[in-house]
């Protein structure tokens, strides 16, 4: 992902020497490029704390078997 950005953000740096864009827009390009990488991120992290919330539940149904085997196995 970095040298998409920086292979982007050139494109935008050498269309704005060459007179087709203005800073503003360089900037709100650059901008955009990195929220929408940042949104990227977060829904992998979504993924992953999906997942460990699963395996948290699994693990506390788990011990409270044993819990219920260890009390009522008299």
């Amino acid at each position: 992902m970095t040298d998409d950005r920086e292979e982007f953000v050139r494109h935008l740096i050498a269309r704005y020497k060459a007179g087709s864009l203005e800073k503003d827009y360089v900037l709100q390009g650059i901008a955009e490029y990195d929220a929408l990488a940042a949104t990227k991120r977060m829904r992998l992290y979504s993924l992953l704390s999906t997942i460990a919330a699963a395996v948290s539940a699994l693990a506390s149904a788990v011990a409270a078997y044993f819990a219920y085997l260890g009390v009522h196995s008299t």
